[in-house]
């Protein structure tokens, strides 16, 4: 019974080497308005304890961190076009994340910066 037991994992770890690697996932690159292009990392929906939720789009930048009216600029033009998901996705608040290119060999570091964008009861987006 054993040697029955030691072969069928054996085959079942065989299986698991003959497996590809899996690949990363893709990064979508996304045209603006203007013609330039952003690296969308991801998009998720945000929950706070003491606030309503959020989406939230993190993309790679270009731009210094400390470039902060670059940045503004940068983000407003993003939100011409992400706020259509924010409203279909029934929110209030949506959440522009800058972050820059990591930096480092092995172990790598980044800086980020968000704007918050929050619909006012007349209906208007504010930057906050």
């Amino acid at each position: 019974m054993r040697p029955l037991l030691l072969i069928a994992l054996l085959a079942a770890l065989a299986g698991c080497w003959n497996q590809p690697p899996s690949a990363p996932p893709e990064q979508q690159v996304v045209t603006l308005p203007s013609g330039r292009h952003v690296k969308v990392l991801g998009v998720v929906k945000m929950f706070f304890t003491a606030d309503a939720p959020a989406l939230m789009l993190k993309y790679q930048t270009d731009l210094s961190i400390d470039d902060r009216p670059g940045l503004a600029a940068e983000a407003d033009e993003i939100w011409t076009t992400f706020h259509f998901d924010v409203e279909k996705a029934g929110l209030s608040t949506g959440v522009v994340s800058a972050n820059e290119r990591p930096q480092g060999f092995i172990v790598t570091t980044n800086r980020g910066f968000n704007t918050i964008y929050k619909r006012g009861a007349d209906g208007k987006w504010i930057k906050q």
